[in-house]
Order: structure tokens, then sequence, then C-alpha cells
């Protein structure tokens, strides 16, 4: 008689990796976290027009990290429900020069801000310390 049951499943259980007994669904909101990272780097990479245009609109002359908004959109928002973690994630090559001295990870796991111990440094870029292709040490000091 109890032929025609419907069997159901937790929203987490649908989501294990069938491997593991699960239906092998992707999760909704680890999908809308991986999206929310790959748009923070879009920001941060600054080389499309929606990425300017956020610039433009939020960040304006501060660092991305920094950039505080009082009356912010749904999109911004969200990102800056994940901008700590993404930050944490991205090492810059320092290349030309064009990346945050003070602000953007470019040793390894800290910023030279957090290495030095500085709090709230002024925005400069990289390249502002170098002179002929070599350091400029009087102005590092």
């Amino acid at each position: 008689m109890d032929a025609r049951r419907v069997h159901w499943f937790s929203r987490d259980k649908l989501c294990y990796p069938i491997a593991e007994g699960g239906l092998g669904f992707k999760s909704f909101d680890n999908m809308c976290s991986a999206f929310t990272c790959k748009l923070w780097w879009w920001l941060r990479a600054n080389d499309s027009i929606w990425a300017k245009f956020m610039h433009q609109k939020y960040v304006k002359r501060v660092h991305p990290n920094k950039a505080a908004v009082c009356r912010p959109s749904l999109s911004w928002r969200r990102l800056v429900t994940i901008r700590e973690m993404v930050e944490r994630q991205i090492r810059w090559c320092l290349g030309r020069g064009f990346v945050d001295f003070w602000h953007d990870r470019w040793l390894g796991k800290e910023t030279v801000a957090e290495r030095v111990g500085v709090h709230d440094p002024t925005n400069m870029l990289a390249a502002e310390f170098v002179v002929h292709n070599e350091w400029n040490v009087s102005k590092l000091l």
C-alpha cells in the first residue's frame, strides 16, 4: 500500500557528492559565493567597463578594501561580505609597480602595512618607490 510514498532528502544531503551518498547537486550558497569571489577579482583587476563603473561609484580614491559606502547597492553589499576572504587569497606580481605598496599582498601572505605595523597608510603605488629600476631607499625610510 505504501508503494507511492515520497522520499524526501534534506538540502544538505542533496549537495553531497554521489560517492558519499548524496545526489551531487551544487549548493546554491556555494555557487553564489564563488561567483561573488569572481566579481571581486574582476573589480580588483579593473579591466572591464563594469569594474571601472564600480570603481567610480564605490571605490573612488581609496583602496577597495577600505571603501565604505553610505547607501550601497545589493551588488556592493554582496561584494563586501566576501572581500576580506578573497583579498587574503590574492597575490599580486609587482611587474611595473601598479599595485598598492601598502595594501596589496605582493610580498607573500601579508601586506607591507601588516608586516611593518603601519596603521592606515596612504595609497601609494609600488612604482612610486622605484627610481631608475632601483628602490628609492630614502622614500622607503
